[in-house]
């Protein structure tokens, strides 16, 4: 459908401009209204675990990623 967001196309047709080492992360079972809280997209479909579970691992996924950042002590 028009204006249907595909993450994984759109990764892999922008990963050669991302750091080779990038890391994706998949949130299995997730809208893509679940990284944010501004309702329904459309083209989500329907989402197979719930909005928490989902936010859950994506505030795991951003915590490693700056906890990766932070210099060695």
């Amino acid at each position: 459908p028009r204006g249907y967001l595909n993450a994984r196309q759109a990764a892999k047709a922008s990963a050669a401009d991302l750091p080779p080492d990038t890391e994706f992360v998949v949130v299995k079972g997730a809208t893509h209204a679940y990284f944010g809280d501004y309702g329904t997209q459309s083209g989500d479909g329907t989402a197979t675990i719930s909005r928490a579970d989902a936010q859950d691992q994506i505030q795991a996924a951003s915590l490693a990623l700056l906890e990766g950042l932070a210099p060695d002590r």
